[in-house]
């Protein structure tokens, strides 16, 4: 039953509704402005009268001001919010971001393949990968199911066994993590982990009254899941029940399969302590004594209470369960035999309800979904001259056809008087009428004051208005010009999008080009620029944000968002385009064609690229990963065989092959900067562009910055797109076992790499350590 609507006695907490304190107030000052001319403030007061009605009309203003938000914000066409026109992201979008953290891998591989039963991304020192950091391992697990009873019910949990080759699980999590890598960051090697068939010996006393196929089950359960453990998924019913808000739930990526608490993913284990698996025994609530303890793995001597199990390298234990079993138990000192069957059906839904999954992209739309509103007009303006007296002569019925022109006069006078407040009540109408498009990304209306003309709410005001002609403009045309005359747009409009902003603790300032670096001013040409890219920041904001410390996916094919994540907000802040100018925006279908027959290509001469002023951007901003160019140092030779590149250096004078001493492949990127064809504030833009950069750099990365002439940048554009094609084709042929050709695209992509790289390190500058503080 809904609580009943009453009418609260007291004060009401919005004065502008309150229209007995408005007419007081009203009253109050007309009598300090009239002073001794005005003493009659009675009702029957023709001034009086006309406060009273404006009073009534402010009480509508603050009455439909105070509207839910989401009424003001609808669509009137479609009915509903428009989230990205109006900034306003839900939770699932706005507090979504890219895996960060080793769980954060863990936790997407495991939600996006199910034939996975647990994930480990392990970092790979240094000193196996040729002194290069920011590598890792990934080890996979494949799920292990029990055998299915006949009586396992399909509709409690279901069957979940996943068959999947493990090519196409390899494939699967590869294209995943190079789509959400982290910034000079990498997987150098995919493991898939053997299980190794252990073997749980003990002698277990349980109390009288518990069931002995119960105890079994468990026991087999908890130990099987201590040896290869599996993380437990909640709903997000679960987890707000709990008390979790929204902002504590969804940290990290997006989850669809169900929610996955950090403790429940512990570090890969090498070593099991059999006191362990004893103590996890103990915890079963029916059990009373354990004794006997042994485990035994593979064909090795059985592991006594004392001793440590030591996991093979590459493998992970799996508990046998479908033998006979070897586990005694015992109900006051008498041993007790398990049912097979039914310790299996048993197992089975223990196992069952350990990985299942949740629908959550439905959990989401019901307990998360975006605030939907009913859409009111506020715009419609009923004149205050209906709601005069019929004496006063202005209203609908008007005067009496055989008035006297005197009187006809003063009601046009009076209609007049009253003219100039109901334009500004029709007006605010209109504003509060705009609201929604004051609060957007709007490319397009910059106009922040808005109007509506009075000819069809005031009633006979069409001799009062005047009509366009030659000599001058008239109503129709003055007020459109007279409101846009005091709308400072540009000034108000930046004001606007920094509130939308601010909601995402997000800013920007001093958005400007190569061409005028020195204007950072709200208004005119500077703030139309700044106004730009405030909205293609808030049109981009989720990407911006979830995506900042990615890297490009070198395994998709090359497209506009094809990018490092921190390129967009740094381009953005330049004045550039956010993904426009990529090297590989241009890329077309044949290009990708030749992936599989790759031929060598010597760069061109540097003067076969001409002048090409009139081809390249207004300013380019480019990223190179050094961890990616790691490839420049491996061998392609088989043991004992040389490889033919370095046989070609030895009698070669090109300066590709010899090494680029300091060159650092570890957590550093290089920074490539084109000024545009405007060389005229070259400087200016090269420093403001390693501002915005070590600004939006992850603090763990190492930025060199690398600045071009057009020339310089149509090579950089040749190198890179080589570079990158080699990449993919190498990557793509990747696998849990080494492929046919593989040898032959790591010969290419090394010499790739060393181009790229020697390119890098030749043009790169020193930045001072100083400059760089002063920008971080």
């Amino acid at each position: 039953m809904s609580d009943p609507v009453t009418i609260q006695p007291g004060p009401l907490a919005n004065e502008g509704l309150d229209y007995a304190e408005l007419k007081e107030r009203g009253t109050g000052l007309i009598q300090d402005w009239s002073g001794d001319i005005w003493t009659d403030y009675n009702e029957s007061d023709p001034g009086v009268t006309i406060l009273e009605q404006l009073c009534y009309a402010l009480t509508e203003l603050s009455y439909r001001a105070e509207f839910p938000l989401e009424d003001l914000l609808v669509d009137p066409e479609t009915g509903v919010i428009d989230p990205h026109r109006q900034a306003l992201f839900p939770p699932v979008e706005i507090f979504d971001v890219a895996p960060v953290t080793e769980k954060d891998y863990r936790k997407l591989i495991l939600d996006q393949e199910p034939a996975l039963a647990n994930v480990w991304l392990e970092p790979i020192p240094a000193g196996e990968c040729g002194g290069v950091n920011g590598l890792y391992r990934i080890w996979l697990y494949l799920a292990q199911w029990p055998t299915r009873p006949r009586e396992a019910d399909e509709t409690k949990g279901g069957d979940q066994r996943h068959h999947h080759p493990r090519r196409k699980v390899f494939e699967w999590v590869f294209s995943l993590y190079t789509a959400l890598r982290d910034l000079c960051e990498d997987v150098a090697d995919i493991r898939f982990l053997n299980p190794v068939n252990t073997l749980l010996r003990a002698e277990v006393v349980i109390a009288a009254d518990a069931s002995v196929d119960d105890i079994m089950a468990e026991i087999l359960f908890r130990t099987g899941l201590l040896l290869a453990p599996e993380p437990r998924r909640h709903s997000l019913y679960e987890a707000l029940k709990a008390g979790l808000t929204p902002a504590e739930i969804l940290t990290g990526p997006l989850l669809q399969q169900g929610l996955v608490n950090d403790d429940e993913l512990q570090p890969r284990r090498t070593e099991i302590p059999v006191r362990d698996i004893v103590r996890t025994i103990v915890e079963i609530p029916a059990v009373k004594v354990v004794n006997g303890v042994e485990v035994r793995v593979g064909s090795r001597r059985p592991c006594g209470p004392e001793d440590t199990i030591h996991v093979p390298d590459g493998a992970i234990l799996t508990l046998e369960t479908q033998s006979e079993y070897t586990v005694r138990i015992a109900k006051k000192g008498v041993p007790c035999r398990a049912d097979p069957n039914r310790v299996n059906a048993r197992l089975y839904r223990l196992w069952a309800a350990q990985r299942r999954r949740y629908d959550l992209e439905a959990e989401y739309a019901e307990a998360l979904a975006f605030p939907s509103g009913e859409y009111r007009d506020v715009r419609p303006y009923y004149s205050i001259q209906n709601q005069f007296p019929n004496v006063y002569g202005i209203n609908s019925f008007g005067l009496p056809k055989d008035a006297e022109p005197r009187r006809k006069g003063h009601a046009k006078q009076l209609k007049g008087y009253l003219l100039a407040f109901e334009q500004l009540m029709a007006n605010f109408f209109a504003q509060l009428a705009n609201a929604r498009r004051l609060y957007s990304v709007d490319f397009e209306r910059l106009a922040t004051y808005f109007y509506q003309y009075l000819d069809d709410s005031v009633p006979n005001v069409e001799p009062l208005l005047k009509k366009d002609h030659r000599t001058g403009p008239g109503y129709h045309r003055g007020l459109p010009h007279l409101v846009h005359s005091q709308d400072p747009a540009i000034a108000r409009r930046n004001r606007f999008l920094d509130l939308l902003l601010a909601l995402y603790a997000e800013e920007l300032s001093g958005a400007r080009s190569a061409g005028d670096p020195c204007d950072t001013g709200t208004t005119g040409n500077a703030g139309r620029r700044l106004l730009r890219a405030k909205q293609r920041l808030l049109s981009n904001l989720v990407a911006s944000l979830a995506f900042r410390g990615t890297g490009f996916d070198y395994l998709a094919r090359p497209y506009r968002g094809n990018i490092a994540g921190m390129l967009i907000k740094s381009r953005i802040q330049l004045g550039l385009p956010p993904y426009e100018g990529h090297p590989g925006d241009g890329w077309e279908d044949g290009d990708e064609a030749d992936d599989e027959e790759l031929v060598d290509e010597a760069p061109p001469a540097d003067e076969s690229f001409g002048d090409t002023s009139g081809h390249c951007p207004d300013g380019a901003l480019y990223v190179v990963e050094h961890v990616l160019l790691r490839y420049a140092e491996w061998r392609v030779g088989g043991e004992g065989e040389e490889d033919p590149e370095d046989v070609e250096a030895k009698y070669s004078d090109d300066p590709e092959h010899h090494h680029d001493h300091h060159f650092d492949y570890s957590m550093t990127l290089s920074a490539v900067v084109y000024p545009g064809r405007d060389t005229r504030h070259w400087h200016d833009f090269v420093d403001r562009t390693i501002e915005v950069v070590r600004r939006n750099a992850p603090a763990d990365v190492m930025v060199e910055f690398v600045p071009l002439g057009h020339r310089q940048l149509a090579k950089f554009e040749w190198l890179y797109r080589r570079w990158r094609r080699c990449l993919r084709a190498y990557a793509r042929h990747l696998g849990p076992r080494r492929r046919p050709g593989s040898r032959h695209r790591l010969w290419h992509l090394r010499r790739a790499s060393r181009r790229l790289r020697h390119f890098l390190a030749e043009h790169r500058v020193v930045i001072r350590r100083d400059q760089l503080m002063g920008y971080r």
